[in-house]
C-alpha cells in the first residue's frame, strides 16, 4: 500500500488529471444535452412545420448522439469513472479492461473513444484526456496491452 501512495504521488500529471476527471461528467452531461435538445427542436418541432424538406440525416445523428452520450453518462462516467478518478483509483482505471483475444483494451479509453463519436469530438474530450493521461502518461500503475505481456515471473 505504501509502494502505491508513494508512485502516485510522484505522478507528475495527477493534479491535471484529477480535475479534468472530476469535471468530465460536465462535458458530457452538456453535449448530451445539446445534441439531443437541437435534435427535437429540428425533427419535431420546427421541422416539422416549416422545413421539413431541409430535415436530413443529421438532425437525427443528434438525436442519436444526445441519446447515446446520456445513456454512457450515466452507464460509465458518473457511476465508474468520476467516483474512481476522485479516489484516485489508478489501477482499477488502468486493469479495467476489454479482451479482445489477447488484446486489452482500458474500458475508459473505449467509453472515452465513443463519447468522442457519439458527442462530436468535443463532449468526450475530458474523458479522452485522462484517459490517455492513464495510458501514456507515465502513470502509477501501467496499462497491460497484451494478455500475458505484464506478468510476473
Amino acid at each position: 500500500m505504501t509502494d502505491k501512495k508513494k508512485s502516485s504521488e510522484a505522478w507528475s500529471l495527477e493534479p491535471f488529471v484529477l480535475l479534468m476527471g472530476r469535471i468530465s461528467w460536465i462535458a458530457v452531461l452538456v453535449s448530451a444535452i445539446v445534441y439531443f435538445f437541437w435534435a427535437v427542436w429540428w425533427l419535431f418541432i420546427l421541422g416539422s412545420y416549416v422545413l421539413l424538406p431541409f430535415v436530413t440525416s443529421t438532425y437525427w445523428w443528434y438525436l442519436i448522439s444526445g441519446i447515446a452520450s446520456f445513456a454512457i453518462l450515466f452507464i460509465y462516467v458518473l457511476p465508474i469513472f468520476v467516483r474512481k478518478v476522485a479516489a484516485k483509483d489508478w489501477e482499477f482505471l488502468a486493469t479495467d479492461v476489454l479482451k479482445f483475444g489477447t488484446f486489452r483494451l482500458p474500458k475508459v479509453l473505449f467509453f472515452g473513444i465513443l463519447l468522442e463519436i457519439f458527442g462530436s469530438f468535443w463532449g468526450g474530450l475530458p474523458v479522452v484526456i485522462v484517459a490517455l493521461c492513464i495510458c501514456f502518461g507515465n502513470p502509477p500503475v501501467p496499462v497491460v496491452w497484451k494478455e500475458g505481456a505484464g506478468s510476473k515471473k
